[in-house]
């Protein structure tokens, strides 16, 4: 469970409703708490963000000056929690070191990872930008330090510049595409499939090679798998057995190598064969 331990960015709603969203996201929770609309959620649906060097690198000095003096900066113990949903957001936020969790939380406590953040890359701006509730949950999944940026000092900032705004509206625009990939998945792919595209995803965006192959970046266990994917975890176990009888990933130690990058991008083009029309 989501450890509720940053006051700061705690809404009261949250609060005296532990376990559960606010009553301002009463016809939220009911959907969430349909199993197949959790499901369907996946790790790009809500997570907007800028990736790449630190942003504050990209502004004029005495701007960045300006956005830093009016920002917080604290670090995040490994399991805290970093923001919550809530209804009015007034803070986005810029990951300086370590790595960030972001989910989606239901009433029922099912968890589903949308997105591990880098550092360097912003997140919770979207909400900010466009006004709309937060609905995810940020967690410091290893020691972070976190940039906490007023929503005014933000968005004055992306005003002064024509070329952070394109950049921003830019990644916006390929995290839409995203979604409607995933959303592809869910309905086209099964999970072995799935699994194989969500490795290849993670170890482009956190991978390294290794003597072995190419490690995805990231020490995940099964459960941790499968929220990334909507799945069980008996239902990763099965799959990556299988992968690693046919010499397509191997552990070493607590990493998750690719050793056969081409054949696994082979398992994550399969699609579900249609369904045979109903006779009447």
């Amino acid at each position: 469970m989501v450890r509720r331990k940053d006051t700061l960015t705690q809404t009261s709603s949250w609060s005296r409703f532990p376990g559960r969203f606010s009553t301002q996201f009463g016809k939220e929770s009911c959907r969430l708490a349909d199993t197949t609309f959790v499901r369907r959620l996946r790790r790009s649906e809500v997570i907007w963000h800028v990736r790449g060097n630190n942003w504050l690198s990209t502004l004029p000095r005495v701007e960045a000056e300006v956005v830093r003096h009016a920002s917080q900066t604290r670090t995040y113990a490994r399991g805290e929690t970093i923001f919550l949903p809530m209804q009015h957001p007034k803070h986005v936020y810029l990951l300086e070191k370590g790595l960030v969790r972001l989910s989606r939380l239901s009433p029922t406590g099912q968890e589903l990872t949308l997105h591990y953040v880098r550092p360097g890359e912003f997140f919770g701006a979207l909400a900010v930008m466009t006004g709309a509730a937060r609905q995810a949950v940020a967690e410091a999944r290893t020691s972070s330090v976190v940039l906490r940026i007023p929503q005014s000092v933000f968005l004055r900032a992306v005003r002064s510049s024509n070329s952070i705004l394109y950049e921003i509206t830019k990644k916006i625009g390929g995290h839409l595409v995203r979604f409607q990939s995933r959303m592809e998945d869910l309905v086209f792919r099964d999970v072995r499939s799935r699994l194989a595209r969500i490795l290849l995803a993670l170890a482009e965006e956190h991978g390294r090679d290794t003597a072995h192959g190419l490690s995805i970046g990231l020490t995940l266990n099964q459960e941790e798998i499968a929220m990334l994917i909507g799945t069980t975890r008996q239902s990763v176990s099965s799959s990556l057995n299988e992968m690693k009888s046919a010499q397509l990933v191997e552990r070493r130690g607590h990493e998750l190598v690719i050793t056969n990058v081409a054949g696994l991008r082979a398992l994550a083009a399969r699609t579900v064969p249609p369904r045979p029309k109903r006779t009447t």
